[in-house]
């Protein structure tokens, strides 16, 4: 299914101006009318709150400061922007470790580079048709991380699986 994306909100963090013009391009390209850039977290502290985009698109290094850190103050809530914004984190690093700490930090979909048009609309499309329930725990806010849709073998720990075990009972 194609969508139409025209009214889509998408704010582009990155501090390299030939990525995020390339970026820019790929949006264009899908309609995409409403694209904020800016190449500093301080800048995209700013548009989180003051914009509301539907959509974060972000590298994992901007302006020498971790992304990931940053996103993972906004899903505790600690920058009066949307805890629940979903953001799409663009990188070079694709190994399994880096993967698991961007997955850990709340960041939705995660596209390594050098990003194509088709892979950019995928995530889109994932985050559009199968929008991810939010979980909150003591250390963790963020996207469900478990996308695979296998039967769990062990003790529940969460809430709802208490809940089923004691109503069972």
């Amino acid at each position: 299914m194609a969508y139409d994306l025209s009214q889509l909100k998408v704010l582009v963090v990155d501090s390299n101006r030939q990525s995020y013009q390339i970026l820019l391009s790929i949006l264009a390209a899908m309609r995409v009318e409403q694209v904020h850039s800016v190449e500093t977290i301080k800048e995209a502290a700013r548009e989180l709150r003051n914009w509301s985009p539907d959509l974060v698109i972000t590298e994992l290094q901007v302006d020498d400061e971790d992304a990931l850190e940053f996103f993972r103050r906004v899903r505790q809530g600690d920058n009066e922007s949307d805890p629940f914004v979903p953001v799409i984190l663009l990188t070079g690093r694709t190994e399994v470790a880096r993967i698991r700490e961007a997955r850990d930090t709340g960041v939705n979909e995660i596209l390594a580079k050098p990003v194509a048009a088709a892979g950019l609309y995928d995530r889109i499309v994932e985050i559009i048709e199968n929008p991810r329930p939010f979980v909150r725990t003591k250390s963790f806010f963020g996207p469900d991380r478990r996308r695979r849709n296998k039967a769990f073998e062990g003790e529940g720990k969460r809430e709802g699986d208490r809940k089923k075990t004691s109503s069972a009972a």
